[in-house]
């Protein structure tokens, strides 16, 4: 059967909640704050391609714009990302550790901020031409998941499969 949508929220949904820390770790800045937006279906194969570019040019490496705003702000310790490609809406999530409780509100700014100044400046084409490099080794380096290469290739196609697509489009790297 479909897969249905997530129902959508009318405005931002803020939750707080406790984990179990251990006696050494310091009071004060252990939390953690993470930010989730739910992106494009995972049949939208060119937003799936654009998001993940975004991701590498955003945030993987310490150099990278957001995560280097981000860290260099003070008010976290890490960052991280999060994004599941293997259900039906792609979501994305921003994830902070080492933080203090009262700076959710300054990060969430932080993010809008920088993401807005990103957008006004652009991004080079030479950062977007080098994540899609990056994407298409990874998508064709026969270890590149961590399990068999053909394994791989049968989940990409059997994903896009369960949400209705065409399994052929799991398995297209170069042409999308």
């Amino acid at each position: 059967p479909a897969i249905p949508f997530q129902p959508r929220f009318d405005k931002p949904v803020k939750m707080q909640s406790t984990y179990p820390a251990s006696a050494q770790e310091v009071e004060e800045d252990n939390c953690i704050i993470s930010f989730g937006w739910l992106t494009c279906q995972i049949l939208n194969l060119e937003e799936w391609l654009a998001l993940s570019v975004l991701e590498i040019v955003l945030l993987d490496t310490d150099a990278s714009p957001l995560k280097m705003a981000l860290l260099k702000s003070g008010l976290c310790k890490q960052v991280s990302v999060y994004v599941d490609g293997e259900i039906n809406e792609i979501p994305f999530l921003i994830i902070l550790k080492g933080c203090k409780a009262q700076n959710a509100d300054p990060l969430e700014k932080l993010i809008r901020s920088t993401i807005e100044k990103i957008v006004e400046e652009g991004i080079p084409a030479e950062k977007i031409n080098n994540a899609i490099h990056q994407l298409e080794f990874y998508r064709s380096e026969i270890t590149g998941d961590q399990a068999p290469f053909g394994l791989s290739l049968f989940m990409r196609a059997a994903l896009l499969r369960q949400h209705g697509g065409r399994t052929e489009d799991g398995l297209r790297i170069h042409s999308i």
